[in-house]
C-alpha cells in the first residue's frame, strides 16, 4: 500500500487527534471553525478514487444508516463521466465505454486513451475514525480493502452538527449532519417541452441540494442528468436539458432521487478522496409517453412490451 499524502490547505483546520489514544473520537467538534463554505465539494469523475459516505436513508418508512467508503490507487476509467450539456444548476453526464482494441488482461483495466493499465485495487489506508456522531464509530477495511457498517442506530448524527472524518492520522475531512429531507409529492413525471418544477421543505441548517434522473437504463450510451442546487425548497429544471434527456433515450423503470448533503475532499498523490454527508430520498419517477414495463400485462390494451428496451409499444 502507497502512503497518501494531503495536498490540500483544508487540512490546517483539522482538529488534530491525540496520537495516544487508539480509541474511537466521541469529542463535540462543533467548535471547529468550519462553514458550509469552508468545504472543498465532491471530487470530479476523473480525479476520483474513493471516498467515504455518511448516509441517512429516508422516506416514507422508518429510515436507516449507513457509514461505507473505499479508497483505490487510481481513477478506475469506466467510472469516468462526460459533459454533455449543462443549464443553470443542472448538468447532462454521459457515460463512454473505454476501448482497446487488444483485450486487456483480467488484472487490468481499458482507459479512455485505449490502454490497458493495471485495474485500481482498494486500499487499507488504516483505521477510520469519525467524530461528531451520536455514538463512536470507527471503520478498518475488511478483506477487500473496503469500509463499511450497515448495523448504526438511526439517526446517525444530529441536525447541525459538525463531523469529521479522520483517515488514519492522514488526511482529514468535515462536514455537517443535514436535516432529514422531506419532499411532500416524490411522485413526478416529466413533460417533454416542459420545464419542471420540483419541491420540498426547506432546512433550518445551510446544506446543498442534489437532483438525480436517470431515464434510459439500457442504452449504450446512457445520460444521467444532475442538478445541484441550493437548499431553498423549490427548484426549476429546463426543459433543453429534459428534453435532451428523454431523446438520448428512454428504456426500462426510470429512476430518480434527492439528496440534501455536504461535500468535502482533498487531493492525495493518488488521487481525489471525498466525504459526503446526506439524506436520500427516492422518487418515483415517470416520463410522459412512455410506460416501462416488465411484460404485456404492464402495457395498456392495443400495445406490447418491448423486452429490449423494456417500454410499451404499439401492436
Amino acid at each position: 500500500m502507497r502512503t497518501l499524502l494531503p495536498l490540500t490547505a483544508l487540512l490546517l483546520l483539522a482538529c488534530e487527534p491525540d496520537p495516544g489514544d487508539s480509541s474511537p473520537d466521541t469529542t463535540d467538534t462543533s467548535n471547529v471553525d468550519l462553514s458550509l463554505e469552508d468545504l472543498a465539494g465532491g471530487c470530479t469523475t476523473d480525479q476520483r478514487v474513493g471516498g467515504f459516505d455518511l448516509a441517512h436513508w429516508d422516506g416514507p418508512d422508518e429510515g436507516f444508516a449507513t457509514a461505507t467508503g473505499s479508497v483505490a490507487d487510481a481513477v478506475i476509467p469506466a467510472t469516468i463521466r462526460f459533459e454533455a450539456g449543462t443549464e443553470g444548476a443542472c448538468t447532462l453526464w454521459k457515460k463512454v465505454n473505454p476501448y482497446c482494441e487488444d483485450p486487456c488482461e483480467a488484472d487490468e483495466a481499458c482507459n479512455h486513451e485505449g490502454e490497458c493499465v493495471p485495474y485500481p485495487v482498494p486500499q487499507d489506508i488504516g483505521p477510520v475514525v469519525f467524530s461528531g456522531l451520536t455514538a463512536p464509530l470507527e471503520l478498518t477495511a475488511d478483506d477487500y480493502g473496503n469500509y463499511w457498517d450497515t448495523s448504526l442506530g438511526y439517526p446517525m448524527f444530529a441536525t447541525g452538527s459538525s463531523l469529521q472524518l479522520s483517515a488514519d492520522d492522514v488526511f482529514d475531512l468535515h462536514g455537517f449532519g443535514v436535516e432529514t429531507l422531506v419532499i411532500p409529492d416524490p411522485n413526478w413525471l416529466l413533460q417533454p417541452g416542459q420545464d419542471m418544477q420540483v419541491d420540498w421543505t426547506a432546512s433550518s441548517t445551510p446544506a446543498w441540494v442534489e437532483i438525480t434522473f436517470n431515464i434510459d437504463q439500457h442504452g449504450a450510451t446512457p445520460l444521467t442528468m444532475i442538478c445541484e442546487v441550493e437548499d431553498t425548497g423549490s427548484a426549476v429544471l429546463p426543459a433543453t436539458l429534459l428534453d435532451q434527456l428523454v431523446n438520448s433515450g428512454v428504456s426500462g423503470y426510470p429512476s430518480a432521487w434527492m439528496r440534501r448533503r455536504t461535500a468535502d475532499s482533498t487531493q492525495t498523490e493518488d488521487g481525489c478522496v471525498e466525504l459526503l454527508v446526506y439524506s436520500h430520498v427516492p422518487v418515483d419517477m415517470g416520463v410522459e409517453g412512455y410506460t416501462p414495463c416488465s411484460g404485456d400485462w404492464d402495457c395498456p390494451d392495443e400495445q406490447h412490451c418491448d423486452m429490449d428496451t423494456q417500454i410499451c409499444v404499439d401492436d
